[in-house]
């Protein structure tokens, strides 16, 4: 069956990955997989999203705010208003990648052979991996940060990040590489929705600015 083939091609490519471990990437890859470690990267997005030279020309966001832009207030409505969306994308992706796992019920690496028979280097975790909550969360924030500022360095990096993240949690023995992949999606999915809700929200802000 084609799903028995997945799952064993899955599982395969998950031993490739994880088997290819060194003294010298171990330490890294726990770091990117850790949370504490990106929280100046969060910071700096968040103090760019109150700066107007970070949207492009062609930024959606930008063009919202177009009619008045000199407008300081209109730029600190923008800045939170991102902030709140990017929040509210975590919250959203952290929680669904939750129920969903809670659902699905597949086993981790960690649980599904054991410790000593993978290279786990972050403990057991929970029993469930599908899909990941990491993958979820940094593929959410990447896309909509991108389509938030449309710069294409920007989006470079910061995608380049999101798939080293991801690429980590299967090599620390968390997560087999369908789960990466299904965390992928649901994030991207979810930065769409939010980011077609900010521009409703900052349309409708600045209508009604306009208009008083």
């Amino acid at each position: 069956m084609f799903l028995d083939k997945l799952i064993n091609f899955d599982y395969k490519l998950f031993f490739d990955i994880n088997g290819a471990y060194s003294n010298f990437w171990d330490p890294i890859m726990v770091t990117l997989s850790a949370a504490k470690p990106w929280i100046p990267l969060y910071l700096i997005v968040a103090f760019l999203f109150f700066c107007k030279y970070s949207y492009s020309s062609q930024s959606n966001i930008k063009l919202c705010a177009e009619p008045i832009e000199g407008n300081r207030k209109i730029l600190w409505i923008t800045g939170i208003s991102c902030i709140l969306a990017a929040g509210l994308a975590f919250g959203i992706s952290d929680q669904l990648s939750v129920i969903i796992k809670n659902n699905v019920l597949r086993l981790r690496p960690t649980h599904r052979f054991g410790l000593y028979e993978i290279h786990a280097l972050n403990g057991m975790g929970g029993p469930f991996g599908f899909v990941s909550s990491h993958a979820t969360n940094v593929f959410s924030f990447a896309l909509l940060t991108s389509l938030i500022f449309k710069r294409i360095p920007y989006s470079i990096f910061i995608f380049i990040w999101a798939a080293a993240v991801s690429y980590s949690r299967i090599y620390v023995g968390r997560h087999f590489p369908l789960d990466v992949l299904g965390g992928m999606v649901l994030g991207l999915l979810i930065a769409c929705i939010v980011y077609y809700l900010l521009k409703i929200v900052l349309n409708h802000v600045i209508l009604y600015r306009q208009k008083h």
